[in-house]
């Protein structure tokens, strides 16, 4: 009816983002950088030593693309559920892709250490990592669904992977 009042977008639950793919592939794109600086430079002292529970240094390299594949599902579900609640900002993004990392890994690292020979020091820095990438997943996510400038927020992804790639290089060099 034209009498009825017309509310914003973001209030019915629809988005105001029109660039999912883009959003999706620069959060999975932080997240990615991330991923690099935690496992090859703060972790790396935990895939130096032979264990049980993780393959050797060449299957792990093979097999890597299967879990950045996994972690550009886990964005597509967070930019659906932001899509879903509303989220729109990158604070808020943030916040929630942390509590979401928090529980979702939480969850997947108790199973493992019911299961394998993993070690709890190891589980734990995995939880704690992989939460705080979702949170950085969550705020490019928040970010942009605040019709952030598409090309400011890539820019600024760029600049972080780009020093998340160096000092990684660093960590290494120790």
């Amino acid at each position: 009816m034209e009498s009825e009042r017309r509310m914003p977008a973001r209030e019915h639950g629809q988005s105001l983002n029109e660039r999912p793919l883009a959003t999706i592939l620069l959060a999975w794109f932080l997240s990615m950088g991330f991923d690099f600086f935690l496992h090859g430079g703060l972790m790396r002292d935990f895939y130096v030593q032979p264990t049980g529970f993780l393959l050797d240094s060449l299957a792990s390299f093979r097999r890597i693309p299967f879990a950045y594949v996994g972690f550009l599902l886990v964005v597509a579900g967070l930019y659906w559920l932001y899509e879903r609640i509303g989220v729109g900002d990158w604070f808020q993004g943030f916040r929630i892709g942390l509590a979401a990392g928090l529980v979702v890994h939480g969850a997947e690292y108790l199973g493992l250490y019911s299961i394998t020979t993993a070690s709890p020091k190891l589980l734990v820095a995995w939880w704690t990592g992989q939460a705080f990438e979702l949170g950085l997943a969550g705020a490019v996510v928040g970010e942009l669904r605040s019709d952030r400038s598409t090309r400011s927020v890539a820019a600024k992804v760029l600049v972080a992977v780009l020093l998340l790639a160096v000092a990684t290089v660093g960590l290494q060099s120790v």
